[in-house]
């Protein structure tokens, strides 16, 4: 507003000075930046409003928070929803062992809610649970194994939510699939494939997670 201010002054003198009238000109000037104001203000919001990408360092910077405690092994599927400056609630995933107690849990979840909140100023109103079994060294070298064959897929950007159920002999992973993959459910079915190809006798399930957040 202030240039658009001045440049009317400026072109005033002119014309005061000079009779040379840049109105026309300086109107259609105005106009453009009027219109590119506009569209992005409308940009911006409609962004907000449909959704976009958290920033790098916030969704590091939680996620290194829920990390801190003992007894977390990793830190999944950040969502934030943002109502403002300053108010964004959110839900995330945590790994813990599969020993660990419903009281230890709830203990935990209580501790990581309050220090992202401190921290962070965000309001984890979900903390989900993955139980890991890798203290079974056979359930362990699977899970090893589940890792490399997805890390031979570029677009599978990560790996998370392993267990395997010995008894009930089934496989869960949740594999995050690029969006610049053409066919994500086309890449978690040879992952599919590949792991019962190797592991003969379990029903295998790939849940394919979206790279919401790093």
């Amino acid at each position: 507003d202030s240039a658009v201010s001045a440049a009317t002054l400026v072109a005033a003198f002119i014309f005061i000075g000079l009779g040379l009238s840049l109105e026309a000109w300086l109107g259609a000037v105005i106009a453009v930046l009027v219109i590119r104001t506009g569209i992005e203000l409308l940009k911006d919001t409609l962004s907000d409003i449909l959704g976009r990408r958290m920033p790098p360092e916030e969704s590091k910077a939680i996620k290194e928070t829920v990390c801190s405690f003992e007894g977390v092994h990793g830190a999944y599927d950040l969502i934030l929803h943002s109502y403002g400056p300053d108010v964004s609630i959110g839900s995330i995933h945590i790994e813990v062992s599969e020993d660990m107690t419903a009281g230890e849990i709830d203990l935990l979840e209580r501790r990581i809610f309050e220090k992202v909140f401190r921290e962070n100023h965000v309001y984890l109103t979900g903390i989900g649970i993955y139980s890991t079994n890798h203290q079974d060294e056979e359930v362990k070298a699977i899970c090893d194994d589940i890792r490399e064959i997805a890390a031979g897929y570029p677009d599978v950007v990560q790996t998370h939510g392993l267990f395997v159920d010995k008894e009930r002999r089934t496989i869960t992973v949740d594999t995050v699939v690029s969006f610049d993959c053409d066919d994500r459910e086309a890449v978690a079915g040879r992952i599919r494939e590949e792991i019962r190809s190797r592991h003969p006798g379990y029903a295998v399930q790939v849940q394919i997670d979206s790279d919401v957040s790093d």
